[in-house]
């Protein structure tokens, strides 16, 4: 029985030479081609329905080259606007009733695809119409075709509609053979279930204004579902396009290693997937070194290599990328995801963009967050001169609203780039930081902007990404001259000048800066009692940088976790716009970048040896909320249940006397050393102790200089500042030096009240001190006796020397002298030179205290010339009457 369908099949195989196929859209009508053309009649028969899009299903593989179909209609296209042609037969494929089908019309007028709107073509192998909208007008001899090369047809004819129940037309299996496809029109896959292999073919896409390939329905997304392709490959055709390559409206798709091929000159793809309203999706493999700067990123539209737009409740994807190879020859945008749904990227690598690598954004709704588990990221300095926003840097990761997981090692983490906007070498580094200023929340954190290398004399220009929420700028600057990266902390000669946000451009704001002096400025951002302002940042520079989905107040800011979890971090690079009285990110391991200038982020490690040459801290932060009361709660740091009441239990090692013990001990926990320096209890936890080899020091209101107010050794406890006992003081053997009292209160029946100072190894003045509270030391006559002497030589003594002052206050005013003194190397009479061994003072003075202040002494000092001239000094202070 003849097969019109197989007979249809060879005719239209016959027409497809190369030479055909390569040819442009100009393509014309050959005399061979005149000999098979089917003519128009007038045609009124019933229009094709919905269901004629839905043919039985054949059970076989359906080949795009079997389905390239083309004839040459006598019906009169003069016209531009409303028209129709009758083909005869109508292919597989073509159906009148089928949404989104379009046609391509050549060889007379100007080519164009059409979109058929109507006629009664089933796609049986009987005559039908075809109406479409023309915009341009072609005379007789111009051919009809596949707008598509018979791959959108061979998808229409290799599914099927059930039946018992009805359903949508689904599944079927398209091969398009290798080769190139000039697609004129878009693909739509309407077919749940298909699976289309592209292996070896190159579809070569003249879709200005839509996707290429667009899978699913253009209204609901949950029409279609698991639509499968096959490494489908593209040529963006069109000069700055800005249209998908792929673009995906249904359920549970699958891409599988999607490839472009070298566009002509400037063309280039909007993107190469768009993902709408897929919840379900899968990416594995995306390969962007065989098509070059294959999406357009321009001044006017710059577009990522993979984006959903969103918004949140409209396009809600979720999204799953793995074994991506996306290297950006500084081309932009790498991955942009705005539905406000989830994204997870995989064992992939992200390099060489000159925007960002990886946005993810909740500023158009959702709460998804972002999982990037073993990506290599690399941002390239280089890559900043092909930015479309100008110098103002790149960024690794951006999350708007989003919360971040960063899995995978140090070497592989995400990195940003600050702009230089100085020379490329010089003696200076000059650092900035942007203050950005809301009209009703006030000021935010500094973030780092840039920097600029100069050998002075140099006018610098900024340029710095405009904050949308934003009101005006303020410029902060600091030199940095070496050592530690500096930071604009607390109140100093910081600020620049301050930007109005009306004199920015559309997407950059910009300052100059002369070298003027600068002006004081006090970092708001360190005050945890007030409200801050954050910012929502849609791009700023750095590797990974946290933002707020919309401008707000901390008054209103809280997060359950912090927005950035991460295995390793980098201190300096990571950015936020949180303040830091709250965490911005959580790592297993907190490491040292090189990022300049410095971010402030606040960041929490377990590990954070790698920050510096000597080991990190690990922060325990008192408070979750900015101004959160903290009051009365048991510690951060909780050892829990004492356990068995036995021994003693060291709970903190400050100081390992025997490492090599603790560290080859499987559990890092054996038995204590004697000459451990650690904290700990004793029995019932009702007892707490601290032990040291040598002695135990304290200090109060000074670094540790080897003169501690208080300390401990094996043989005595010392005291060198007064001692106040408010209640009896027992003594178990003798008071040496007390003479009767007990140094700091009088004691009954053992004589007058007495109080005593005893310092030595002074290398430097002592500020005034209390010898006696005014509390202990009533109204009365005092007499202070002294002894100051000379404890060290110097080579070179030259004017060293010391002398001591006793003030107090008697019934009319303060007092003070600077006491006499008898003895040797004494000189005027009160000061004792330094430097030699034999020099000595003593005396005594009698004072009357009216008891309103307290009785202090004080020490001036002069250094030797050459050496560490040193003193003692003793006081005794007795009450006369």
């Amino acid at each position: 029985m003849l097969s019109p369908d197989r007979v249809l099949r060879n005719l239209f195989r016959s027409w497809r030479s190369a030479a055909w196929r390569s040819s442009l859209p100009t393509l014309g009508v050959t005399a061979g081609l005149l000999t098979l053309a089917i003519f128009l009649s007038v045609h009124h028969a019933p229009y094709a329905v919905a269901s004629d899009s839905g043919p039985l299903a054949t059970n076989i593989v359906r080949s795009a080259l079997d389905l390239n179909w083309r004839q040459s209609p006598s019906s009169v296209l003069d016209s531009p606007g409303r028209n129709s042609v009758t083909l005869d037969p109508c292919p597989p494929g073509v159906i009148a009733a089928e949404p989104w089908y379009y046609v391509y019309i050549s060889a007379t007028g100007t080519p164009e695809g059409v979109k058929v709107t109507g006629g009664t073509c089933k796609g049986d192998g009987h005559a039908g119409t075809l109406e479409f909208t023309t915009l341009n007008s072609h005379p007789a001899g111009y051919v009809v075709s596949s707008a598509s090369g018979g791959i959108q047809e061979a998808s229409i004819a290799a599914r099927f509609s059930p039946t018992y129940p009805t359903g949508s037309s689904q599944s079927g299996r398209v091969v398009i053979p290798p080769g190139e496809y000039e697609i004129f029109a878009p693909i739509s896959i309407r077919a749940s279930g298909q699976t289309i292999d592209f292996g070896g073919s190159i579809l070569n896409c003249y879709t200005p204004n839509d996707a290429c390939l667009f899978l699913g329905e253009h209204g609901p997304s949950s029409i279609f579902g698991n639509i499968t392709l096959l490494s489908p490959r593209g040529r963006p055709m069109m000069v700055a396009g800005t249209k998908p390559f792929i673009e995906v409206n249904a359920q549970q798709t699958r891409i599988y290693n999607v490839t472009t091929r070298q566009a002509p000159r400037n063309a280039s793809f909007g993107t190469y997937v768009q993902v709408d309203d897929d919840q379900a999706f899968l990416l594995d493999g995306l390969d962007t070194t065989l098509g070059g700067k294959g999406v357009t990123c321009n001044a006017t539209y710059c577009g990522a290599y993979i984006t959903a737009p969103g918004p949140f409740n409209r396009w809600s994807a979720v999204g799953w990328l793995k074994h991506l190879n996306i290297s950006l020859q500084c081309a932009g945008e790498g991955v942009d995801w705005a539905s406000g749904n989830g994204l997870r990227i995989s064992d992939s690598v992200i390099q060489g963009w000159s925007v960002f690598g990886v946005r993810v954004s909740n500023r158009r709704g959702g709460y998804g967050g972002f999982i990037s588990e073993n990506v290599y990221y690399e941002a390239s300095p280089t890559c900043t001169d092909y930015s479309p926003l100008g110098n103002v840097g790149n960024a690794g990761i951006l999350a708007v609203g989003s919360h971040v997981k960063l899995s995978g090692l140090a070497n592989n983490g995400a990195s940003g780039v600050f702009p230089n906007w100085g020379a490329k070498s010089g003696s200076h580094q000059w650092l900035y930081w942007v203050v950005p200023v809301h009209s009703k929340f006030g000021e935010g954190v500094p973030l780092p902007a840039g920097y600029a290398q100069t050998s002075g004399g140099a006018t610098i220009k900024g340029t710095f990404p405009r904050i949308a929420g934003a009101s005006s700028y303020k410029i902060l600057k600091i030199d940095w001259v070496g050592g530690l990266r500096p930071y604009p902390e607390g109140t100093g000669k910081y600020l620049l000048t301050t930007i109005q946000q009306d004199s920015c451009a559309t997407l950059t704001c910009s300052f100059t800066d002369g070298g003027g002096e600068l002006l004081s400025y006090t970092n708001k951002a360190e005050d945890l009692t007030s409200n801050l302002y954050m910012p929502r940042l849609d791009f700023w520079p750095g590797a990974v940088v946290i933002s707020t989905g919309d401008d707000r107040s901390t008054a209103t800011y809280s997060s359950l976790a912090p927005p950035l979890q991460a295995d390793v971090l980098g201190a300096g690079g990571i950015v936020s716009t949180i303040p830091p009285g709250a965490i911005t990110g959580a790592a297993n391991v907190l490491i040292e970048t090189a990022a300049t200038p410095p971010a402030a982020a606040n960041l929490e490690a377990l590990q954070t040896n790698a920050t510096s040459g000597i080991p990190g801290a690990t922060t325990l932060k008192a408070a979750n909320g900015l101004q959160t009361p903290e009051s009365g709660h048991k510690g951060r740091l909780n050892f829990g249940h004492r356990g068995q009441a036995v021994g003693f239990t060291p709970l903190v090692t400050l100081g390992d006397s025997n490492w090599g013990k603790t560290w080859a001990t499987a559990n890092h926990r054996p038995d204590a050393d004697v000459n451990d320096l650690d904290l700990g209890y004793e029995g019932n936890i009702d007892t707490f102790y601290s032990r040291a080899q040598n002695e135990i020091r304290e200090y109060v209101g000074k670094f540790p200089d080897r003169n501690p107010q208080e300390k401990l050794t094996a043989s005595a406890k010392t005291f060198n500042v007064p001692v106040t006992i408010n209640g009896n003081l027992t003594v178990n053997g003798k008071c040496v030096g007390c003479a009767g009292d007990m140094g700091s209160a009088a004691i009954p029946g053992a004589g007058a009240p007495r109080w005593t100072v005893s310092l030595v190894g002074q290398k430097d003045a002592i500020a005034a001190t209390n010898l006696c509270a005014a509390a202990v030391c009533k109204s009365g006559q005092y007499r202070v006796t002294y002894y100051i002497d000379s404890t060290a030589a110097c080579s070179s003594p030259g004017n060293a020397q010391a002398a001591l002052t006793i003030g107090w206050s008697d019934e009319t005013s303060a007092k003070s002298i600077r006491v006499p003194l008898t003895g040797a190397g004494i000189s005027g009479g009160n000061s004792l030179g330094l430097g030699g061994a034999s020099n000595f003072g003593s005396g005594n003075i009698s004072l009357w205290s009216a008891g309103s202040a307290a009785i202090t002494y004080s020490t001036a000092y002069a250094a030797c010339a050459t050496g560490a001239g040193s003193y003692a000094v003793r006081i005794a202070l007795e009450k006369l009457q």
